[in-house]
Parts: structure tokens; sequence; C-alpha cells
């Protein structure tokens, strides 16, 4: 079989793809984004590509979507938007593993996001060329392009070492905008490994037994999932990083019951800042930063005033009578503070309430406020919250 060598135009598409990903696309009215949902693969085994087009100005007339795969990615079946034609589809390189580009026709989308799904199964018997031609003669220029050998553990006395190759797939959206061709582009990198890679840890002269390493490639995906877990660990622990139905979870660690209701990026936010909050906790800036994250409110606004009642109308004279729990003034309760804020009406952030909703809401909203400076306050003092809703207007 024929050595599979990517065509020019796609390595001059991929050099285009790789300068375009260390760009700056925010403020791009075209924003191809590409995406697998395994970065790893093994021969045989298949690969679902998502290919994303966010097109930002009403303005792109004759829109094009190309997707190129390289040889040994075989496409099988391909989703795309409602309405789409079906894309036009060009071989190129090896006859016998080549790789294929579609073209969509998007013509005049306006403002729109586009998505494709496509379905493909890396060839194994171009796998197993890449293998032996690539990556065991590292001397041909062609194929050190396309593959890279990692690095050989020895395994009783016996160095081996593991071949790994890239297929590299290329999404590319062009544009006319004001008269102005726009292309973009964006890269996606497949790893593919012709053997086992638990054959590391056997003696060496199973390196070639391709029944062992078919054997393990089982086990390797059933494990997938726990090793993955395993080396991403550390992710779980970072309130910015963890799934979200753990998130409660960490916050139990602080003696802090989360709010469930809360949006995503609000529960995050407070279970990140929780350690630094209880270095505070007990002080009036602690209960006032507490009270701005549940409610959104900025910590610094007049939104939330705190009062602590200190002595006031200093009095002596024959009715004055001092003891436990008493505070000097005629207008004092010993260690009490007042605690007043203004918040929007739930209304505006819970659109479609009926109003006896909107009321359990909020009594649920000053419960929980109740709860926070219950938490939050030391022990011997007393509290008293009023609450006042702004106006719908």
């Amino acid at each position: 079989m024929a050595e599979p060598v990517p065509s020019p135009q796609l390595l001059q598409v991929v050099q285009r793809a790789r300068t375009d990903s260390r760009r700056d696309l925010d403020r791009q009215p075209l924003q191809p984004s590409l995406t697998a949902d395994a970065l790893r693969r093994y021969p045989g085994e298949p690969v679902t590509l998502f290919l994303r087009l966010d097109v930002l100005d009403d303005a792109a007339t004759d829109a094009v979507v190309r997707l190129m795969t390289p040889p040994g990615l075989r496409v099988e079946r391909f989703h795309a938007p409602a309405g789409l034609s079906t894309p036009t589809s060009t071989f190129f390189g090896d006859d016998a593993s080549p790789g294929q580009m579609l073209v969509w026709e998007v013509g005049a989308p306006g403002k729109a996001r586009l998505e494709f799904e496509i379905m493909a199964v890396v060839d194994h018997d171009v796998a197993r060329v890449v293998a032996r031609d690539a990556v065991r003669d590292a001397a041909r220029d062609a194929a050190r392009d396309a593959a890279r050998i990692s690095d050989g553990r020895a395994v009783n006395g016996s160095a081996m070492p593991m071949p790994v190759f890239m297929l590299e797939c290329v999404a590319e959206a062009q544009a006319h905008i004001n008269g102005a061709s726009l292309t973009r582009s964006q890269a996606l990198a497949l790893e593919v490994s012709p053997n086992a890679r638990y054959l590391k840890h056997l003696p060496g002269i199973y390196e070639s037994d391709e029944l062992m390493s078919r054997l393990l490639m089982l086990f390797e995906s059933f494990w997938a999932p726990i090793e993955q877990q395993i080396t991403h660990l550390h992710y779980y622990f970072d309130p910015r990083m963890t799934p979200a139905r753990l998130l409660p979870w960490l916050a139990a660690w602080a003696d802090w019951r989360l709010d469930e209701r809360w949006p995503e990026d609000r529960q995050r936010r407070l279970v990140q800042a929780l350690v630094s909050l209880y270095r505070r906790r007990g002080t009036l800036r602690g209960l006032r930063e507490m009270l701005a994250r549940y409610t959104g409110l900025d910590p610094d606004s007049d939104a939330i005033q705190i009062v602590e009642h200190r002595a006031n109308n200093f009095v002596l004279g024959p009715a004055a009578c001092l003891g436990p729990s008493v505070a000097l003034g005629t207008r004092n309760i010993a260690h009490t503070f007042s605690v007043q804020m203004r918040l929007p009406p739930l209304a505006r952030a819970l659109p479609g309430l009926t109003p006896a909703e909107i009321e359990r809401e909020e009594a649920r909203r000053r419960r929980m406020i109740e709860e926070i400076i219950e938490m939050e306050k030391p022990a011997h003092t007393r509290c008293d919250l009023q609450i006042v809703v702004e106006d719908e207007a």
C-alpha cells in the first residue's frame, strides 16, 4: 500500500489554521470552532467531529464552510443545519486511504450560528502503514511531519518506544463582508496510537504481539474514564473547574449550605471565596461581603447598610440601672446591630412568575438572608433586619 501523504493544499490550510488559532478572534465576524468527542483514538475506532460557525455580521455573503480530514480518517456520515444543500466532496492523497474535503455553500446567513456533526472512523490499515513507515522510519521527512515518537520506557531491560501519530483536521470558513474576502480556519489534531499504551508495562517480547495489543486496547477503553478522572483529580477540587453537581459538596467543607437555585457562575464565585470570607467571619466586612455575594450587590455600595448600636444618650442619675446585658443610653439594646438592604425585585430576575410565586420567592430570599446573618454574626449579638424591595420601574 502506498504511503498517504497530505496534499500541499491541506498543509497550507493547516499552517494558516495554526496561525489563526494564536490570534484574538473575539471581534472577528467569522468564528469557526472545531472539536471532537475524543482526542485520542486507536485504529478502527469512531470519532465524532463537531464544527460550529458563528457569523457575527449581517453583511456576510457568499459564505462557505469547509472541513478537511486527512488520510487515515474516513468520513462515514454527517449532519448539517436544516436548509443547507448536500456538500460537495473532494478526495486527495493516496487512493487506498485518501483525505477528504467537504464544502457547504452557506450563502448569506446573516447573524447566525451553524452547527455540523461529522462521524468518521480511524482507518486501521492506514494507521498500520503510518506506524510502520512514519514512526519506525524517522528518516523520511514527509512522514516525520505527520508522526512523533513518544519517550520510550525501559521495561525489564527493553526500551519500548510507543509510536504515536497525529491526524490533523481543519475547519475553514470564508465569506465576503463589505466587498472584502475574509477567511478564518482552525485545526484539530487527533492522536492515534497503533499499539496499546499498556504494552510499556510488559516485557519487550510482547511489543510485536498484535493479539496482546488488541486485548490491552479493550481494557484501556474500559478504564479510560477512570484514568481520566484520576489524572484530572485536582480539577474536581477547583470551584472554577469542578462539575456543577459537586459545588454543594465543596461548600459543605466550609460548613456552608449552598442554594442550588443560584446561577451556576454565582455558586462558583461564592465557593471560591469561602476560605477568604471565613478569615473575616464575625466582622462587619465579612458579613457585608457574604450578603453581597448572595444578593449579587456591590459590597461597597450603600444598598447594604450595617449599623452597630453603641452607647447613646449617656445619662447617669437616680433612675440609672446598670447590669448584665444593659447598654448605656435611652435608645440602646445590648449587643445589637441592624442590617438594611435595598434589593431588586425578583420579578426582574425570574420573569413569568405569578404574584403568589413571587411572594414565596421573596419570603425564601429573606429566610436565606436571615440564615446568612445568623451564621456570620458573633453568637452573642442580635440583628434587626430590614429589606426594602425596589420598585419594578
